[in-house]
């Protein structure tokens, strides 16, 4: 059985497990977190990235606490959705996420990148989306990925297939070792300066830009709440606080898989 580790990243003395400083979060808020570097990763017994450092600071500023499970992003949302995890962090938005979540206002903002060997680095050309579809390659993306609406279209459209040119797997992980062993040509993934390994190159065109949100669900969170995180994060983003914790891991962002 997979061992569902629990990380408990707690509000500032006094403050203890059972209690909160803010009444609009009586309880431990529960996210999930899946190895997403350098937005989210573990080294050694310590979270950390971009995304897990934010939220932490956000609600520690509220005098809230939370506690994060490893889950992987599909099933992560549907959680969210369910109201049984509160938070997904680094969320894009749809219109469907949007019936069962709110989102905050955005925390940084990221391109979703074409990742390939590096043999195969000069070798695929295209100027957006459709062009990289038509070059027949087979492409990996995380489960529950939110691609942007002309990827929507062209899945409607039955241009992109799954199983055929779209192959969706649980982690990032399994993406950068199926394309090491060549059973894809590529895949897309949402960052930046990402070095997944020393045969992986980023292919330099963008296919869309979009910024990261958090998502909190309707069935255990109010507006009131994403009201007052809101606040908390733009008085905090105000203070450059949001913009270091984003320049200390995409400096630093040097590991390789």
């Amino acid at each position: 059985m997979k061992s569902l580790a629990l990380f408990w990243l707690f509000t500032l003395a006094p403050f203890t497990l059972a209690e909160n400083a803010n009444p609009l979060c009586p309880k431990t808020l529960k996210t999930g977190w899946e190895t997403a570097k350098p937005f989210q990763f573990k080294e050694g017994n310590e979270l950390k990235g971009i995304d897990i450092d934010t939220l932490q600071l956000v609600l520690r500023s509220m005098g809230c606490s939370v506690a994060f499970e490893e889950l992987p992003w599909e099933r992560h949302l549907k959680e969210v959705e369910n109201g049984t995890v509160d938070i997904a962090s680094g969320a894009s938005k749809s219109p469907e996420r949007a019936r069962w979540g709110h989102f905050t206002k955005a925390y940084s903002g990221e391109a979703v990148l074409l990742f390939t060997l590096k043999e195969n680095g000069n070798k695929y050309k295209f100027k957006n989306e459709r062009e990289l579809v038509k070059t027949g390659l087979k492409i990996g993306i995380v489960a529950g990925s939110y691609l942007g609406e002309d990827f929507d279209k062209m899945i409607e459209e039955k241009i992109l297939v799954k199983n055929k040119n779209l192959f969706e797997f649980t982690s990032e992980q399994q993406l950068i070792d199926l394309l090491l062993a060549k059973r894809i040509d590529g895949f897309l993934y949402g960052g930046k300066q990402v070095n997944f390994h020393k045969d992986i190159t980023m292919h330099p065109q963008k296919m869309f830009e979009h910024e990261a949100y958090f998502l909190f669900s309707k069935k255990t969170t109010n507006p009131k709440f994403i009201e007052e995180f809101n606040k908390h994060l733009q008085k905090l983003k105000d203070e450059g606080q949001v913009d270091a914790i984003a320049r200390k891991y995409l400096t630093t962002n040097k590991t390789q898989y």
